[in-house]
């Protein structure tokens, strides 16, 4: 199914976000209190688990339910852009445990391309990643290497993207 390469990616960053919150949550939680949303340490680990299993679920069996989890993540994660967008906060945004990466429109963009690859599976029926790399061929290498490649450059434009608009935008530059 052509949607089941994109659904790996958001899933393979859902994880990675999550361990990232996991490790080290005080990026996320100084974002959400900038953000004026409730905040804390317990929270932000909970809630990187609570990515970590979203995306492992999808990865395994894609039912709908993980499926309807994972848009309602992008859904939330878009959400918070937008709030952090709105009070104008410069500091981290706290995605994947950094403190130097500010929200932007594309973190929004990426959020909602996500939550819409999620709700388009969950209304497809999208086949697990076991079940897809089963019907791909040379056992799926290939599509393993382009979803690496799509989760790699997705983390560029989380992350590196952001600090370099802030270095352009730099006054005296």
């Amino acid at each position: 199914m052509v949607l089941s390469g994109p659904v790996a990616v958001f899933a393979v960053l859902l994880i990675v976000a999550g361990m990232a919150k996991a490790w080290r949550p005080a990026p996320t939680t100084a974002a959400l209190a900038a953000a004026g949303l409730p905040a804390g340490r317990p929270l932000v680990i909970l809630l990187g688990l609570l990515e970590v299993a979203v995306g492992a679920g999808v990865l395994l069996v894609a039912t709908t339910l993980w499926l309807a989890a994972m848009t309602g993540l992008y859904l939330g994660f878009a959400a918070f852009i937008v709030a952090a967008l709105r009070v104008g906060a410069t500091g981290s945004c706290g995605c994947f445990g950094g403190n130097d990466t500010p929200p932007l429109l594309a973190h929004l963009a990426l959020n909602l391309a996500g939550s819409t690859t999620a709700a388009l599976a969950w209304a497809a029926g999208v086949p697990s990643l076991v079940d897809t790399l089963a019907s791909q061929p040379a056992g799926g290498a290939p599509f393993v290497g382009v979803t690496v490649l799509a989760v790699a450059s997705a983390l560029l434009v989380m992350t590196e993207l952001p600090k370099t608009m802030v270095a352009v935008r730099r006054p005296g530059r």
